[in-house]
């Protein structure tokens, strides 16, 4: 497996609206000054505040929310249980391991169903791994997201990760937090109008693809025509020259051997004749009595032979 990119962190705004939920506040992710997504998380935590770990959401006790962070996106297939693999090396040499990991369903459904609204993420496969952490004094249950994107059949592949971490002195809650963090993965939903742009742009860049792909079939098969049409052109000319040389060659075979064409004008029956006479006359009924003479007196048909009666010769 090629070695994956470092953890590269979203550059979102967060601000916080309540919700009808009395313990519950709502996150919204923002993209380039845009709502682009909603999440639910419990009140009482402090969001888009500096800190050293670059955590979504924060709370006084130390319990931490951390939201999309893309660990790898380029054109090579992820296997997950290899990521996994991976990804264990890197925890360990950050003193850290995993506890336990496991699928979750409802989440994968979850993220399918809602990037499945935007139009570039359709035939997207999703899947993912839950995995329940320690590090040092903390304790950790997230999420390694795996998509894989058609993307017009230049496909992406995309890891990304999602969690909740806490101080090990509250591990007593263990099971508060975790299902604090499902429901935090299981709220998010994208906004309306967010994915109606996304979608838009989408759309455009397809139109402009397809424009640029028939211009180019229009093109090519213009140059094909061009090419034939060439093709044609010089067949044509080779068999104009090659009748040209046809004649001329004849003409001199011609002349080597005295051979020339003559006319019977009154039948229109033409003949080749040799030698160089100046009269010569053929038996319309009979081709094979022909006679050639330079006498200008001369009438082959003065003579007493039945059926014996001559053309001259044009």
């Amino acid at each position: 497996m090629k070695k994956y990119y470092g953890y590269l962190f979203i550059s979102i705004i967060f601000s916080l609206f309540e919700s009808g939920h009395a313990n519950s506040q709502i996150v919204v992710i923002k993209d380039n000054n845009t709502n682009s997504e909603y999440r639910n998380i419990p009140k009482g935590f402090k969001c888009n505040v500096p800190n050293k770990d670059n955590a979504l959401c924060l709370n006084s006790e130390g319990v931490k929310f951390f939201a999309n962070i893309q660990v790898y996106s380029g054109s090579n297939y992820v296997d997950t249980n290899k990521f996994l693999h991976y990804f264990e090396g890197v925890l360990n040499k950050n003193n850290a391991s995993i506890i336990k990991s496991y699928t979750t369903p409802e989440i994968i459904q979850h993220i399918a169903q809602e990037d499945n609204k935007f139009l570039h993420r359709q035939g997207q496969r999703v899947n993912a791994l839950t995995i329940e952490t320690v590090r040092g004094d903390r304790l950790g249950v997230g999420s390694i997201i795996f998509k894989f994107l058609p993307n017009n059949g230049a496909p992406i592949s995309e890891v990304i990760t999602n969690s909740i971490t806490f101080p090990k002195s509250l591990k007593n809650k263990f099971e508060q937090f975790k299902n604090d963090y499902y429901r935090y993965m299981m709220s998010s939903r994208y906004d309306d109008q967010y994915v109606q742009a996304v979608n838009i742009q989408h759309s455009q860049f397809l139109a402009n693809l397809r424009a640029k792909e028939n211009a180019f079939n229009i093109s090519q098969n213009q140059i094909h025509r061009n090419n034939m049409k060439a093709l044609d052109d010089s067949y044509n000319s080779f068999r104009q020259r090659s009748a040209v040389n046809d004649q001329s060659h004849n003409a001199y075979i011609n002349s080597i051997h005295e051979r020339q064409q003559m006319t019977d004008s009154t039948t229109g029956q033409t003949y080749d004749v040799y030698g160089n006479y100046e009269h010569n006359y053929v038996n319309p009924n009979n081709i094979n009595q022909q006679i050639q003479t330079n006498d200008h007196l001369y009438n082959p048909n003065i003579n007493n032979n039945v059926g014996e009666y001559y053309n001259e010769l044009k």
